[in-house]
């Protein structure tokens, strides 16, 4: 699927729809980050920018679930985020949908 929309030829104004492209590729797990950035063309600042955040948020989450045992519960989150959350939860706001 991500090489399809790599391949396609689109103009410069269909970025837009190649990030999605690549993002739904990345999020369901089908490609790889890595993958993802050798298909993309290097012609601009935007998209350059763009896989230098995929490749390095993807990094810093995996050595955060590598490095901290509490990774998918509360106990593993920074004391700041802690205390955000029950600062919030004092205010009662509701659920976003």
């Amino acid at each position: 699927m991500l090489a399809v929309c790599c391949r396609s030829g689109v103009s410069q104004s269909a970025w837009d729809s190649i990030l999605a492209c690549v993002c739904a590729c990345v999020r369901a797990g089908g490609c790889a980050c890595w993958r993802c950035a050798s298909l993309l063309p290097r012609h601009s600042a935007e998209l350059a920018s763009f896989v230098e955040e995929l490749v390095v948020r993807r990094e810093l989450s995996d050595n955060f679930c590598l490095y901290n045992a509490h990774y998918d519960s509360l106990a593993g989150a920074a004391d700041w985020a802690k205390t955000t959350l029950n600062l919030h939860k004092k205010v009662g706001v509701g659920h976003i949908v």
